[in-house]
């Protein structure tokens, strides 16, 4: 297998979240078992992935050309974007081993044929070894909130998008009205004892989501974030499962919102889904 190299990786994410994930892709990948990975570590399969971008309006405007996936795992939300659409993808991963152990098993999953259309980058979503321009969309499906500074993502993403393309975010949000010290007080939640065995981690070693490199943001930061990279929001919704948790929610940024009947990962069990437009 091959893959570009842009950045060594550790330097660019925390420990914790960087051994976190390193686990997860030794334990998982090495069963060579598909089905096992995803929901390790995506929490969603191909299936479920097309079915929340078809969901967009314009999808196959959005997903034509050449895109990049931030932040893409062992490169299953790429895949599975060629294998639906046709088009072509790059996806960058910081942790090496997640690409090096990961990819193998998502491309014996799609057929060694997708790989022609795939590339695996390992390095740094804050330094994209591209041109200007050089992409007709980018896209992050739960990896931006992972990002040290999203001004800086989501800049370095406006510069190598094209003129009138597109960046696609899919990730967790919070009600504007929520306060900081509940967001605070999200980021300082231990992982339970049965987290860590199951992710091959130390049992009586501390370990807080804010360690695992999580950022907590409400809608009006995420669409500062957007407009501070000199992205114009184009659509957003929510999908939601129909868990129990969301049984009685509303949101307060006039999102309209979709129910689904699988899984989509995540504690709150819910998903905004943002289209952003480079003017």
């Amino acid at each position: 297998m091959n893959y570009e190299i842009w950045t060594a990786g550790e330097k660019h994410v925390c420990d914790g979240e960087y051994n976190l994930n390193k686990s997860v892709a030794e334990k998982y990948a090495l069963m060579s078992d598909f089905n096992e990975l995803a929901k390790n570590y995506s929490h969603i399969g191909p299936v479920e992935i097309i079915d929340i971008f078809l969901r967009i309006n314009n999808k196959k405007e959005l997903f034509n050309g050449k895109g990049l996936d931030l932040g893409g795992g062992p490169g299953i939300v790429a895949s599975s974007i060629v294998n639906h659409f046709g088009c072509h993808m790059d996806f960058v991963e910081i942790v090496e081993e997640i690409v090096q152990l990961g990819y193998p098993v998502v491309l014996d999953h799609f057929g060694a044929a997708i790989g022609q259309n795939v590339t695996p980058v390992i390095g740094s979503f804050d330094d994209v070894k591209r041109p200007d321009g050089f992409y007709d969309f980018c896209l992050s499906w739960d990896a931006l909130h992972h990002s040290r500074d999203p001004n800086l993502t989501l800049s370095e993403a406006f510069r190598v998008t094209r003129d009138q393309g597109y960046f696609i975010l899919v990730d967790r949000v919070h009600n504007n009205s929520l306060d900081s010290a509940e967001l605070e007080a999200m980021l300082d939640v231990k992982y339970p004892k049965e987290f860590l065995i199951k992710n091959n981690i130390d049992p009586n070693t501390t370990f807080t989501r804010r360690e695992n490199g999580e950022h907590e943001y409400r809608f009006a930061e995420w669409k500062m974030f957007f407009k501070n990279a000199g992205w114009s929001i184009k659509e957003y919704f929510l999908v939601l499962e129909k868990h129990e948790r969301n049984r009685n929610y509303v949101n307060d940024f006039d999102a309209s919102h979709e129910y689904v009947d699988f899984e989509i990962g995540g504690f709150e069990r819910r998903k905004l889904v943002l289209i952003a437009q480079k003017n």
